[in-house]
């Protein structure tokens, strides 16, 4: 299978080069890919859990209504917009 590499860290292939890959391979990157991020989901759900439920607290962490706002919220997204369109018009 021929890849591509859109874009990529320092160290790593060159963005805007290519090769090529055998599917199975692919297939296995692509698997341990899937159970880093699901191993990585259960420690987080169990984390949240023990820091969420302290003793004699009943409601979770994150229920409606008790997260502080934050100030600057629109101009955080509004930053993020900015950022985000201007990766895509490269």
């Amino acid at each position: 299978m021929v890849v591509e590499v859109v874009s990529s860290k320092s160290g790593d292939c060159a963005a805007e080069s290519g090769g090529t890959v055998q599917l199975a391979d692919l297939q296995e990157m692509h698997n341990q890919f899937r159970e880093q991020l699901d191993a990585g989901l259960k420690k987080l759900a169990e984390n949240q859990a023990k820091a969420c439920r302290p003793a004699g607290r009943r409601q979770p962490c994150g229920a409606e209504g008790t997260a502080d706002p934050v100030p600057d919220a629109v101009a955080q997204l509004e930053a993020q917009e900015a950022d985000a369109g201007g990766l895509e018009a490269r």
